[in-house]
């Protein structure tokens, strides 16, 4: 299962924040390069990447900043859950 950033939603957070690549990438304290890398799809966004950038854009949900590839496998819905 592939997961990509959602460049166009993180795109109009920056604008609304006023931010370009290297000023994201300050606030989520990775390198340029990281930002470039991710955001061109050279690179998938890992672990800690994913971590940062939702803390850095604040309010914004998982799902509206990156996309899975595929659709989830069944066993990983939990509405049937019952507690």
């Amino acid at each position: 299962m592939k997961l990509t950033l959602n460049v166009e939603k993180v795109k109009e957070y920056m604008k609304f924040k006023g931010w370009d690549e290297r000023a994201l990438a300050e606030e989520m304290g990775v390198s340029y390069e990281q930002v470039y890398r991710v955001f061109r799809g050279l690179r998938n966004p890992g672990n800690e990447f994913i971590a940062k950038i939702l803390k850095t854009c604040a309010g914004a949900d998982f799902e509206q900043l990156f996309i899975f590839d595929e659709v989830l496998p069944k066993g990983n819905d939990d509405s049937n859950i019952n507690f």
